[in-house]
């Protein structure tokens, strides 16, 4: 099973299964968690970090999983392929179970890309990965049929900080956690995208040439170069 998207016009976005996708590259993505980072002197960022993302899929894949006909080893398979279609690496969730596991990858997307942008990230902050953590732990709860917030997963090597693997362990949440299903797709824009008058730039050309270029990871490192 491929779990794959669609590009609505009148909405201007790309809905994957009740939410919206964003295609973004390293720069804007590493950039945006450092600009959350900042905070962490006044706030406990790292669980908004990785609560969103679990949250997100969760609610994304119970849609794609919802009529219950697919083995536990094929929504791996559908998982891992959609992790890597959107860019963020290689996952291979053959040994986890119902009580989590360990994943090591090479091919990590937010490690990688803080390279590219920063260099080595500090010894002494956390592995990068964080929607990575909330991606495997959402995944696993809904391929085992567990609740959201069932699973935790940390990362305990990280390539952004000189490591040979991003490595990450799930297990099964000791705590009560307060996350929230995700809305979806929400309420729709009633704007309609126009280009810009001022501009020489022809925005609707950009966007129409985009939503037909074949954009996806690499079948073998599982990233977008």
């Amino acid at each position: 099973m491929e779990i794959r998207g669609e590009y609505l016009l009148e909405r201007n976005a790309y809905r994957a299964y009740d939410e919206t996708l964003i295609f973004h590259c390293h720069h804007y993505n590493t950039y945006l968690q450092t600009v959350i980072e900042d905070a962490a002197g006044y706030l406990d960022v790292y669980p908004v970090l990785v609560d969103s993302a679990q949250e997100i899929v969760h609610h994304q894949l119970q849609q794609v999983f919802k009529d219950g006909n697919l083995s536990v080893e094929d929504k791996k398979k559908a998982v891992e392929d959609y992790y890597r279609f959107n860019g963020f690496g290689k996952l291979d969730l053959t040994s986890l179970d119902e009580s989590g596991g360990v994943i090591k990858t090479k091919s990590d997307h937010y490690a990688q890309g803080w390279l590219g942008r920063y260099g080595a990230r500090a010894a002494d902050l956390p592995g990068v990965s964080f929607f990575s953590r909330g991606f495997i732990a959402g995944a696993l709860e809904v391929i085992f049929n567990k609740p959201l917030g069932y699973f935790e997963c940390s990362q305990e090597s990280c390539i952004a900080k000189g490591d040979e693997y991003s490595t990450f362990t799930v297990s099964v949440s000791k705590i009560k956690r307060n996350l929230q299903e995700s809305p979806g797709l929400g309420v729709p824009s009633t704007g309609i995208f126009e280009s810009n008058k001022n501009s020489e730039i022809d925005s609707l050309a950009i966007r129409d040439a985009l939503i037909n270029m074949p954009i996806e990871g690499d079948a073998n490192s599982g990233l977008i170069d």
